[in-house]
């Protein structure tokens, strides 16, 4: 006949370890069935007609996935175009929203082509959505930059490592890496400019009468070029 503490101590063992497991269980299903990354900010001179910023969506399982990816255009000056790519074919300018399909573990393309069609310097700003069909809720978003620059070491553009915080954000937020921030534009995500701020020297920025939801920042230097944009959350 076991001793009771050795019953005991068993039971713990066995508690802990079905714990364990439901925890793991947790964890998993909250990695998501996929994984968007967007590209990085993209340059180019303005005689360079295209410019790819190269994304990709990662299925995270071992079935297939359907998959719905959105262009919101956030800025976009008159005589750009922006091509999306994705795993299938890459669209016409005009198309904003297509549906896809990513195999079992395959990574697939998603590709913004930045279309400078009257060789003019340019700064844009696309949003991505990527939605899972099977489940709307699973929805990740990111960004695709462009700006146009001129050959020469001392044009190139600041490091793209600014960070905001915090975010979301009530009324106010700060940024860190700022040194090379000279404006601060804050657009709705259907590109309405709704404040320009210049920066400050202890570089915090309010958000005043705006409402709730996803806001786009966009970093220009001391140039006039937009360098970084961040996503924004208000509460």
């Amino acid at each position: 006949m076991k001793h009771p503490r050795l019953i005991h101590h068993s039971s713990l063992i066995i508690y802990h370890f079905i714990l364990l497991l439901c925890c793991f269980a947790q964890t998993s299903q909250a990695q998501g069935t996929f994984q968007f990354t967007a590209a990085d900010p993209v340059t180019a001179p303005p005689n360079q007609i295209d410019t790819p910023a190269h994304g990709h969506v990662d299925n995270l399982t071992n079935d297939s996935l359907f998959l719905k990816w959105e262009r919101i255009v956030i800025l976009l000056p008159t005589g750009m175009r922006t091509q999306v790519c994705d795993n299938f074919k890459c669209w016409l300018s005009g198309i904003s929203t297509k549906n896809f399909k990513l195999a079992p573990l395959e990574v697939g393309d998603m590709i913004v082509h930045f279309l400078n069609d009257v060789g003019q310097p340019f700064d844009a700003i696309i949003h991505i959505k990527v939605t899972n069909l099977n489940d709307p809720l699973e929805v990740q978003t990111g960004i695709y930059l462009y700006s146009s620059t001129t050959i020469g070491t001392q044009d190139q553009l600041p490091a793209a490592n600014v960070k905001v915080y915090p975010n979301p954000v009530a009324d106010h937020f700060s940024l860190e890496n700022a040194e090379a921030v000279h404006t601060i534009n804050v657009y709705a995500r259907d590109g309405r400019l709704v404040t320009r701020q210049n920066a400050s020297s202890d570089h915090t920025y309010t958000m005043p009468g705006l409402d709730s939801g996803l806001y786009i920042l966009g970093l220009e230097d001391k140039n006039g070029r937009t360098f970084q944009a961040i996503e924004l959350h208000k509460n």
